[in-house]
């Protein structure tokens, strides 16, 4: 059983989940307590005081839960959570309006620090403790419970070390047995295992698509993963934006016209968050459709660009993501 299960999260006995709503399910294989230190400024070998931190429950698929969370969308996360301090995890979530799922594990859960400066962040991450085969054997059981015909599944981020590379392809399996709709941001081996099922959009940024297909160029990269199984791909330039190539669709560029300047840690999960939130299919939208497409990357930078405006990920606000839609142009690219 799920820490902090929801009745509505699972598809068995008691559950009052409203039929044909589509539920979006974020997995977070490699979750962590994520801790962001505003300071002025360093200075290496001397001591800092901290005024204020910011602790939550995070990992990228925690980020593209919190967004969705913030943006009024019902999301449920799922990952390996454990340690002395796995109740804070889960009640950090659910403070935050994310509906739990964790699978319980022997193991702690990881830590992040972000040391936040005007201008410039540094962050210091810990790769995270092997996860028993158990514990991944219950999470795919997990998945196989919440997911069913139309959801959306989103897995996020990096493994653990020693995790099996086939691990991203077992959810996708199960996803893909109930023709549910995925959503990949990973990496390396894992992802591209996982493009056998293909999954409905691999959204990754340039450093991790050259992990994949040995392409520093976007466009290519992206032609590439489709080539490879991927449905979609969408290709996270920073600051210049976003490409896009879906079938039957030109490829696409969406940027902002104006650059802006923060915090990018969790801009790319933003995007994933939007990508979820319009491949929600309840709303009868036509997912092959150009005009669909350009929407789906005007909201998927907006929900980007607000995110940067934050000091930490996996949040944003209303106003701004409202205020950035009206600064972005998409273009086609020959």
């Amino acid at each position: 059983m799920a820490l902090n299960s929801p009745t509505h999260g699972r598809r068995d006995g008691g559950s009052v989940r409203t039929i044909g709503v589509v539920v979006i399910v974020t997995v977070t294989p490699n979750p962590a307590f994520d801790a962001s230190l505003p300071l002025p400024g360093t200075d290496p070998g001397s001591s800092h005081r901290i005024e204020a931190m910011l602790e939550r429950a995070g990992g990228k698929g925690l980020n593209v839960a919190g967004i969705l969370a913030c943006l009024g969308r019902d999301v449920v996360a799922a990952g390996p959570v454990g340690g002395t301090r796995a109740n804070e995890f889960v009640q950090d979530a659910r403070a935050r309006g994310i509906t739990a799922a964790f699978t319980p594990s022997p193991v702690a859960t990881r830590r992040t620090v972000a040391v936040l400066e005007p201008d410039r962040d540094t962050l210091f991450i810990e790769s995270g403790l092997p996860q028993p085969t158990s514990v991944w054997n219950d999470l795919v059981g997990e998945i196989a419970q919440l997911v069913r015909l139309g959801d959306v599944l989103a897995v996020s981020g990096s493994l653990p070390p020693t995790t099996s590379e086939d691990l991203i392809a077992r959810l996708c399996e199960r996803a893909h047995a109930v023709d549910a709709l995925t959503i990949l941001d990973t990496c390396g081996v894992p992802l591209l295992n996982a493009l056998d099922y293909h999954p409905t959009v691999v959204s990754i940024n340039e450093r991790e698509a050259v992990s994949v297909v040995d392409s520093s160029d976007p466009v290519r990269a992206a032609h590439a993963l489709v080539n490879l199984g991927a449905r979609s791909a969408v290709i996270s330039c920073g600051a210049a934006g976003l490409v896009a190539v879906a079938p039957g669709v030109p490829t696409l560029s969406a940027a902002l016209t104006k650059p802006i300047r923060g915090n990018p840690t969790g801009a790319g999960d933003a995007v994933t968050a939007a990508l979820a939130a319009c491949f929600d299919l309840a709303d009868g939208a036509d997912v092959e459709s150009p005009s669909w497409w350009r929407d789906t990357l005007r909201k998927a930078v907006s929900w980007s660009a607000a995110c940067v405006l934050q000091p930490g990920a996996g949040f944003v606000e209303v106003a701004d993501v409202d205020r950035l839609n009206a600064t972005i142009k998409i273009e086609e690219i020959s």
